[in-house]
C-alpha cells in the first residue's frame, strides 16, 4: 500500500481517488486553455471531502461535486443543517469558501438533510426532482420537489457505475447461466459481457435511434438481438437470432389457484408496455391523468397479448398501442441490422 502513487501526500481515499482518475488519463493540468474540457468528477460520500477537491484541482486540474457525509474535516456541515431547520423541504443554502476561490458548500433539505461540496456548476433552481409516493388505496403518484441545477446534475450522473452493473450483471447475467468453476472461463464470460454493455451503452449515447430510448430491460434486449447477427449469424447452423415478424399472440395461460375460481385455467395478463409508456410522457408534459368518475389517476390497461417476436412488449389487442409497436419495432429482421450501418449510402454506387 505505501508503494501507491500519492499515499505519501494524501489520505487513502484522497489518494485512490487522484490515482484512478490519473490513471485513466483525465487530467487536465498538461494541456493549454484551448484544449481544456474543464471535466466534472462526480462522487459519492466515500470519494468527497474537502482534501479530495483540494488534490483534485492541484494534480489534475479537475472540478468536483460529491456528497458529504461523514469526512466533514473543514467543511460547515454543521453550519449547513441549522441553516435548514425549519425550512420546507426544497430549500437550500450555499456558502462560499473565502480562501479558496470556487469552493461551495451546498446544504439541500429533502426528507433529511443533504450536503454538497462542488468546483463547478450554478445554484440556480433547476428541474425540480420527482419523488414517487403511494395513497392509501394503493395507487402510485409523484410530487416535486425543488432542487438547485448543481445537485440536479450530480442526481443524474451519480447512478452511472450501478447502471453498468445492472445491464451486466442482472439484466444480462452471463454468470448466471454458464455456470463454471474455471476462472479463465469466469474472466472471459466478464469481459465479453463488458464488451457487450459498453456497446449498448456507447448506442444510447451516439446513434439516433438508441438516444431516444430509454434504460429499460425490453430497450437492451432488442439491442441485443440486434447486435448478435453482426457477431455471429449462426451458430451450428442455427440463427443467432429468430426472425420472426411482429405478430400479436397471448402471453399465456394460468391456473387460478385460490377463490371462487380456483382450478380454472386463464390467460395471463400484464401491464400494456405503450399505455405505460404514454401514461409516462403525459405525467411529465403536466397533463391530468384522471378518470371523469373519481379523479384518481388512471392505470394503465392490462391485456392478455404480446408480439411473437418480441416477447418483452406488451400490447392492447390490435388499436393505436399495436400500431405503435409495429411503427418502432417492425421485425427483427429488419430493424435490427440497420441500427449499425453508419456507411453512407452513396458509397455504394
Amino acid at each position: 500500500m505505501a508503494r501507491l502513487k500519492y499515499v505519501d501526500e494524501f489520505q487513502a481515499t484522497t489518494a485512490c481517488t487522484v490515482r484512478l482518475l490519473a490513471n485513466l488519463s483525465l487530467g487536465e493540468n498538461a494541456l493549454s486553455p484551448e484544449k481544456k474540457l474543464a471535466r466534472v468528477v462526480f462522487g459519492d460520500s466515500w470519494f468527497a471531502s474537502y482534501q479530495t477537491v483540494l488534490a483534485l484541482r492541484d494534480k489534475l486540474g479537475l472540478h468536483f461535486v460529491g456528497v458529504i457525509k461523514t469526512a466533514h474535516h473543514s467543511y460547515p456541515l454543521e453550519m449547513c443543517r441549522w441553516a435548514l431547520v425549519g425550512e420546507e423541504r426544497g430549500k437550500y443554502v450555499v456558502f462560499k469558501n473565502l480562501d479558496l476561490n470556487n469552493i461551495w458548500a451546498i446544504g439541500w433539505s429533502d426528507v433529511h438533510f443533504k450536503t454538497f461540496i462542488c468546483t463547478q456548476g450554478v445554484s440556480t433552481w433547476g428541474e425540480a426532482a420527482s419523488k414517487k409516493r403511494q395513497r392509501a388505496d394503493g395507487r402510485n403518484y409523484a410530487i416535486q420537489v425543488t432542487r438547485p441545477s448543481v445537485i440536479e446534475d450530480y442526481q443524474k450522473n451519480m447512478g452511472y457505475v450501478d447502471r453498468h452493473n445492472r445491464f451486466r450483471q442482472n439484466l444480462l447475467g452471463l454468470h448466471k447461466i454458464w455456470r463454471t468453476k474455471k476462472w479463465q472461463v469466469r474472466v472471459i464470460l466478464d469481459l465479453f459481457g463488458i464488451a457487450l454493455v459498453d456497446s449498448f451503452l456507447l448506442a444510447r449515447k451516439f446513434i439516433p435511434r438508441w438516444t431516444e430510448a430509454e434504460d429499460t430491460e425490453s430497450v437492451f434486449w432488442k439491442f441485443v438481438t440486434a447486435l448478435l447477427p453482426q457477431v455471429a449469424s449462426e451458430y451450428e447452423g442455427t440463427p443467432a437470432v429468430s426472425l420472426y415478424k411482429c405478430e400479436q399472440v397471448l402471453i399465456g395461460k394460468q391456473k387460478v389457484e385460490k377463490g371462487k375460481s380456483a382450478g380454472r385455467v386463464v390467460a395471463k395478463q400484464m401491464r400494456c408496455t405503450y399505455c405505460i409508456k404514454t401514461n409516462k410522457n403525459r405525467r411529465k408534459a403536466g397533463e391530468e391523468n384522471s378518470s371523469s368518475d373519481s379523479g384518481t389517476p388512471k392505470r394503465s390497461r392490462r391485456t392478455a397479448y404480446t408480439c411473437l417476436g418480441h416477447r418483452e412488449s406488451f400490447c392492447c389487442k390490435g388499436g393505436p398501442c399495436w400500431s405503435q409497436h409495429l411503427k418502432e419495432n417492425g421485425s427483427v429482421e429488419v430493424g435490427g441490422n440497420s441500427d449499425f450501418d453508419v456507411t453512407d449510402p452513396s458509397d455504394s454506387e
